[in-house]
């Protein structure tokens, strides 16, 4: 269930962080690389479901040998130089000169299929989810309740709207028992449309995540600046959060004048929020 603040403005959504940044070994927190100015986008290898927009691509239009000479026409129409229809951000300076190669008959469709595959693996992706108190997610995400979650406050509609050159796309993601083939035509002729499918589709085994996404068309495993209409309104600690990671947390809730709060599990099994008490600082509303 997706909150608001009082006065309509906003949704909050949470982003679920381990306790150590990557690596255990290095020893270095992940709190220590969190920052309310910039986000943090991973590439799809890095993403914990290793099936997760590696989807199932086909020509289901070839013929024997793996030739597609109607798909070929029609992309020499649509992507010849002189047609500016094809959608710049998605399909990159790289991947069309892959389709212009194929459409001469340069590579097969199964290559065509894998090229397209490949720019879906490029993507930068960030998620989300509409609660903070989902113990499967302090579980698998949050180093077993050791680690964090982040607060954000987001307007996905002026978002969409401020986003003119369509560089920063945002799903719910949908769930289903099975992950049927994207075919090459949809992807080569409707291309947002199909990747937006594959982008927000997932099985139905991780729809307890019910999840919010954000996919940058630039690419991954970087942080850029804080979106437009979104920002961070606050920590949540997890209920074995080690007293160094509370530390780290009071001095950086303390500067950015944002409430810290530690969850507690309840005789009853429930999980309640309780205030960490710092400084006094404001509200860190969606205002």
């Amino acid at each position: 269930m997706t909150t608001q603040n009082s006065n309509g403005f906003g949704t909050k959504i949470y982003r679920f962080q381990p306790y150590f940044h990557k690596d255990k070994a290095d020893g270095h927190l992940r709190g220590q690389h969190i920052s309310p100015d910039k986000l943090w986008f991973s590439t799809p290898k890095n993403l914990n479901d290793p099936m997760d927009i590696d989807h199932p691509i086909d020509d289901l239009l070839r013929q024997e040998g793996g030739d597609s000479p109607v798909l070929r026409e029609m992309a020499k129409v649509m992507y010849d130089h002189e047609q500016p229809q094809f959608p710049h951000d998605f399909i990159t300076e790289a991947l069309l000169e892959k389709i212009c190669q194929w459409a001469r008959g340069g590579v097969d469709s199964w290559d065509m299929c894998d090229v397209f595959k490949e720019r879906l693996l490029q993507l930068g992706v960030a998620c989300f989810k509409s609660d903070w108190n989902n113990p499967p997610m302090w579980a698998h995400y949050a180093s077993n309740w050791e680690g964090f979650v982040i607060e954000y406050c987001v307007r996905p509609v002026d978002m969409a709207i401020s986003n003119g050159r369509n560089e920063l796309w945002q799903f719910w993601m949908n769930y289903s028992s099975a992950i049927e083939p994207t075919s090459l035509s949809e992807l080569l002729f409707s291309p947002y449309e199909a990747a937006r499918r594959i982008l927000s589709a997932k099985t139905l085994p991780w729809s307890y995540e019910n999840e919010w996404r954000l996919v940058s068309l630039s690419g991954g495993d970087h942080s850029v600046l804080m979106p437009k209409d979104m920002r961070m309104t606050g920590v949540i600690l997890g209920p074995k959060s080690p007293s160094g990671q509370e530390q780290l947390f009071s001095e950086k809730c303390k500067e950015w004048k944002l409430p810290l709060q530690r969850v507690n599990v309840g005789i009853d099994r429930k999980l309640r929020l309780t205030a960490v008490v710092i400084d006094p600082t404001d509200s860190g509303g969606c205002a």
